[in-house]
């Protein structure tokens, strides 16, 4: 192999590796907790009133572990307030726990962030079925 064959390859390859790590140096190091803060997520979790009338929520997440839930009709009307703390279940996953404190624990399980949502399943206890839900950052 002659000298310039040899000075391109190194040159495609020096080019290749600062490629990479330009591109590596441009994802986000955003954490998932940071993503909830600051931003409402609005959208169905599945819950319905005492005359089975669907229900709108918006939740709020602070860095302090604390939230709050805004309950509305589907014409905007409000319904309830409650206040929540958070904390992820085992840790850190991707499981976070609702405590209502006296009206019980739900729990949002498979939790991700992203695209300006926040998606995963919605228990309102333990034992309770699923609900797929899908909020929209507002």
């Amino acid at each position: 192999m002659n000298m310039k064959k040899v000075q391109r390859y190194v040159g495609a390859l020096m080019l290749l590796a600062l490629a990479v790590v330009g591109f590596s140096a441009c994802e986000s190091d955003e954490t998932i907790e940071e993503r909830l803060f600051g931003r409402v997520w609005s959208g169905s979790i599945g819950e319905l009133d005492d005359n089975n009338v669907p229900l709108f929520s918006d939740f709020q997440f602070t860095p302090d572990g604390f939230g709050t839930e805004d309950v509305y009709y589907p014409d905007g009307s409000w319904y309830d307030s409650y206040t929540f703390q958070w904390y992820w279940e085992d840790g850190y996953s991707n499981n976070l726990v609702l405590d209502f404190r006296r009206l019980g624990v739900s729990y949002m399980d498979n939790v991700y962030v992203g695209g300006r949502a926040m998606t995963g399943t919605y228990y309102y206890t333990n034992d309770s079925p699923g609900v797929p839900f899908r909020l929209q950052m507002r």
